[in-house]
């Protein structure tokens, strides 16, 4: 699964395909070095506020080959990755270039999304401390780096279970009244994109194994309920993964995130509900997509606050609408 491309992208998609391949390791996926290293060699990393949507396409490309061979290790791996939108709209430039270089030697940048600037954040990649932490609460951005962070082990859930910690700002930070909807909608695009490539890895994967699986005499897809199953999970899965594609404004990247995310989550319990009693084993890596698909619907504020992301809006482009109108009216 992965639609038309021109000529060059689908290059570059092949090629990360093999990149990704050569650091797997085993059906838990690849340790995050080698990732990191393949992942860097490609050149994407950062791409996705591009102006040119070649380059944004290509960032998304390459960001779902690397979901579904090693979403857990990206988390880690792209810095700063989802925090690129918030990189860009802060003035500092000296806070900036610090950034970008603790993210070039390979240190750790988090962003989350927050309802106020101060609250906790479950940081999944691992226990270590972020360099630093970009938290875009509605209408505020705040950056605190490394000295100011203090970190905890997670309660038990989602992030326990990843290895994860709670971070607090517990000193200094940069703060900056600021509109953070575009930057909010740019770690979207990126989980959006990672997910995909989970719900596309988790379908092949289990249509795979339903063409070769003997049940009552035929193959696990022959029977009719199995395949439009999975007509219907690609057909979601499909469109999901266009609409992030071709994603280009704030608006347009958190709609193809509400739109991809249920159609991944489809896809993951699908395959894993395909595979049986296998498809809960290490046997099989069906269970790592599953997991992987449940975590990336829970960063960035999850659909809640997408859905208020653009609720806040609806009603000013109405308003936009209505003013237009009668505008056409009097002008008549």
């Amino acid at each position: 699964m992965h639609g038309v491309l021109s000529d060059e992208l689908e290059e570059l998609r092949r090629a990360a395909v093999a990149a990704a391949a050569s650091c797997a390791a085993g059906t838990n996926g690849p340790p995050t070095e080698p990732v990191r290293a393949a992942y860097a060699a490609l050149g994407t990393a950062g791409l996705l506020t591009d102006p040119d949507p070649v380059a944004r396409l290509a960032a998304v490309v390459v960001l779902e080959v690397f979901g579904g061979a090693a979403a857990g290790a990206m988390l880690a791996v792209d810095q700063p990755g989802p925090a690129c939108g918030a990189l860009d709209a802060i003035p500092d430039a000296g806070l900036v270039a610090r950034l970008r270089a603790a993210a070039a030697r390979g240190e750790v940048i988090g962003v989350a999304v927050v309802e106020e600037p101060g609250d906790l954040v479950a940081w999944v990649p691992g226990t270590s401390v972020p360099a630093a932490l970009v938290q875009l609460a509605p209408g505020v951005l705040t950056v605190a780096e490394a000295p100011a962070l203090e970190a905890t082990p997670a309660p038990a859930g989602a992030a326990e279970a990843s290895g994860g910690v709670e971070v607090r700002v517990a000193g200094p930070r940069y703060r900056l009244e600021v509109d953070t909807f575009p930057a909010r909608s740019v770690a979207r695009l990126w989980v959006a994109a990672l997910a995909v490539g989970v719900g596309a890895a988790a379908l092949d994967y289990a249509v795979a194994y339903g063409r070769e699986r003997v049940v009552f005499g035929q193959p696990v897809l022959a029977h009719q309920a199995n395949a439009h199953d999975v007509a219907a999970v690609w057909a979601r899965l499909d469109a999901a993964r266009v609409a992030v594609r071709s994603a280009v404004t704030p608006w347009a990247m958190t709609q193809a995130y509400l739109e991809a995310m249920p159609a991944v989550l489809d896809a993951a319990d699908w395959g894993v509900q395909l595979l049986g009693g296998h498809g809960y084993v290490d046997d099989h890596p069906a269970q790592r997509w599953y997991r992987e698909a449940h975590l990336l619907r829970l960063l960035v504020g999850g659909a809640d606050m997408a859905v208020d992301d653009l609720s806040d809006r609806v009603a000013d482009e109405c308003a936009a609408s209505t003013d237009e109108l009668a505008g056409w009216e009097l002008g008549a």
